[in-house]
């Protein structure tokens, strides 16, 4: 069963409402890699491709993207409300059905939170058309390369 107006306006009321606005921009530049009922990778094109994934956990809806606004606030941003909006639109997140008040929140693995920057990550992600989709492993095999990116504090 699709997600009803009142959830996915329930899922809204957890986001900024300037993100939401912003997000409109990105309607068709979302590109839905692999999504079922309970989770969404998708790939979204702004400044840069940026990787957004979203996975259902109870009655959170659980989002991440790789973009420089997501890894400084930690909350929901305007590409993965965009594509909130396009895998709800495609048939996807269902598993939401029966949640009368579902939440968007931000997620990743704890130690995606590592202040002291990367540990050892991959020089050369492989692109997400190519990751391993199964949800046991997808956060940490996409994380890498976000955190390849990041940079470890200087000393002083």
């Amino acid at each position: 069963m699709p997600l009803s107006h009142q959830q996915l306006a329930s899922l809204r009321a957890s986001v900024d409402p300037g993100v939401v606005a912003r997000s409109r921009a990105y309607a068709r530049a979302v590109r839905i890699v692999s999504a079922d009922t309970t989770h969404v990778d998708a790939l979204v094109q702004g400044t840069h491709e940026y990787e957004v994934f979203l996975t259902v956990e109870g009655t959170r809806l659980v989002a991440s993207c790789t973009c420089p606004f997501f890894d400084d606030r930690f909350e929901p941003c305007k590409h993965a409300w965009a594509v909130v909006e396009a895998a709800v639109a495609q048939g996807h997140l269902n598993a939401l059905a029966d949640v009368a008040r579902p939440r968007l929140i931000a997620g990743g693995p704890d130690d995606d939170l590592d202040i002291y920057g990367p540990d050892e990550a991959e020089e050369d992600p492989e692109p997400l058309e190519l990751r391993d989709t199964d949800p046991r492993t997808r956060w940490v095999r996409a994380l890498v390369g976000r955190r390849s990116q990041a940079q470890a504090p200087r000393e002083p």
